[in-house]
């Protein structure tokens, strides 16, 4: 449902967008604090339930209208919602994945020339 604020074809308005992308962010957030509370017991735990959303994140987050033009307040939306989860589960990613996200940070970090 909150995939929804990075496609393209939203119906949401901008502001919307930029606050579901923030509730994202804070779920994402909890998920990644949840899973390092145990990641320690076992090694093998990988993403754990994040396995499936977090390949599927980088994808949508690359392909994502909001890369285009982003206004200030979406820009710092979409960078926390990168740093919620890419430090932590880092090791985790794959090679094509830290592709995306790299596309993501540039386009992140672009500014508009004068």
């Amino acid at each position: 449902q909150l995939r929804d604020a990075l496609d393209s074809d939203s119906a949401l308005d901008l502001a919307s967008r930029v606050a579901t992308v923030k509730i994202l962010t804070m779920c994402i957030e909890g998920s990644v604090e949840t899973l390092l509370s145990i990641e320690g017991d076992d090694p093998d735990l990988g993403m754990g339930r994040l396995t499936p959303v977090i390949p599927e994140l980088i994808s949508t987050l690359h392909a994502s209208d909001l890369l285009l033009e982003p206004s200030n307040d979406s820009r710092a939306a979409l960078w926390a919602l990168l740093f919620s989860f890419v430090e932590p589960l880092c090791q985790h990613l794959s090679r094509s994945h830290v592709s995306q996200l790299l596309f993501v940070a540039l386009a992140l970090a672009a500014e508009i020339p004068p």
